[in-house]
């Protein structure tokens, strides 16, 4: 019987340079948040409607359930929106905080 010992060769560790030895450049840093004002001028323009433009536009921020392309959108809608589609809004939003704060204390480094 013979004895085939061939060595196993492992796989190379990657290393910090790239093809022919060049050195692979860091990751961008991330993009700089945009200020709001551009996106408040549009808030400002709602003839059907009245309500505090500043907490509107902070619950829509940091709203979780609601993407960034929904937020535009709901952005784009304001003009066009009733009394009663914004209250009620602004309703869904305030409601969604509190569920999120609920969830917080066992949930809350899968909702960060």
């Amino acid at each position: 019987m013979s004895d085939d010992t061939t060595p196993v060769q492992n796989p190379p560790i990657p290393t910090d340079q790239g093809q022919a030895g060049a050195p692979i450049p860091p990751p961008p840093p991330p993009r700089p948040k945009t200020a709001n004002d551009e996106i408040f001028q549009r808030f400002l323009v709602h003839p059907l409607t009245t309500f505090d433009e500043t907490s509107f536009m902070n619950l829509l921020e940091h709203s979780l359930s609601l993407s960034t392309f929904e937020k535009k959108r709901v952005i784009d809608a304001i003009p066009t929106l009733s009394q009663f589609q914004v209250d009620e809004l602004i309703k869904v939003f305030e409601d969604e905080r509190v569920e999120f704060r609920k969830l917080m204390p066992t949930e809350g480094e899968i909702i960060k």
